[in-house]
């Protein structure tokens, strides 16, 4: 069933930040597991997307690992924003936005956060915008998405280097258990003041 946010999730695993472009590069480790986190996948980023008259999928990001499970975010063709997960079967478990005022912005730096997190009876995928919930998903399965070994890794463009999406991004990172809303919240802080004490021109 699709909610405009049903939160899951109590706690984190480790997680991996990049700061990336405007002022060298970070690699930071935090946020120490705690108790009732979900299996499953999440990634981030403090991005500025830009709208192409392409008709085509543009990839903000895309993971796959070794058993054929994958991970992805892009702008459809018909310009819908799409967080989906594949299965190691190859079945595909999609959650839908629109983009502008009622989904997800373009034209200024947001923070993107996406995660699917993996129960014992269900699947619940997420989109958080600024820290918010904006959406999410649940599947009533447990969705086998593979291995957390993530071995293919493209941002910007799906895994062939194909369907590029025009962005600028200050932040991005991702790990394999699912957050909680105040934990995403924080995470919104850290980047945000990193960035600011950086003198990143993406700080708000």
């Amino acid at each position: 069933m699709d909610s405009e946010f049903a939160p899951h999730g109590k706690g984190v695993g480790k997680c991996i930040i990049f700061g990336l472009g405007f002022a060298g590069c970070a690699i930071w480790w935090f946020l120490e597991p705690v108790d009732e986190s979900l299996s499953g996948f999440f990634a981030f980023a403090y991005l500025r997307m830009y709208d192409t008259p392409e008709l085509q999928r543009r990839y903000i990001f895309q993971f796959a690992n070794l058993e054929g499970g994958k991970a992805q975010f892009f702008l459809s063709a018909s310009d819908i924003f799409t967080f989906s997960v594949t299965d190691v079967d190859g079945e595909t478990y999609p959650l839908e936005v629109p983009y502008g005022v009622n989904g997800v912005p373009i034209d200024r730096y947001i923070f993107l956060y996406c995660d699917v997190g993996v129960g014992k009876n269900n699947t619940t995928l997420c989109i958080f915008i600024d820290g918010k919930g904006l959406k999410s998903r649940v599947f009533d399965l447990p969705i086998e998405v593979g291995g957390h070994n993530w071995q293919n890794i493209t941002f910007g463009a799906d895994n062939n280097g194909q369907l590029l999406a025009p962005f600028k991004v200050a932040t991005f990172g991702f790990g394999h258990q699912t957050l909680n809303g105040s934990q995403i919240q924080s995470l919104n802080a850290r980047c945000v003041q990193y960035l600011r004490d950086i003198n990143s021109p993406a700080a708000p």
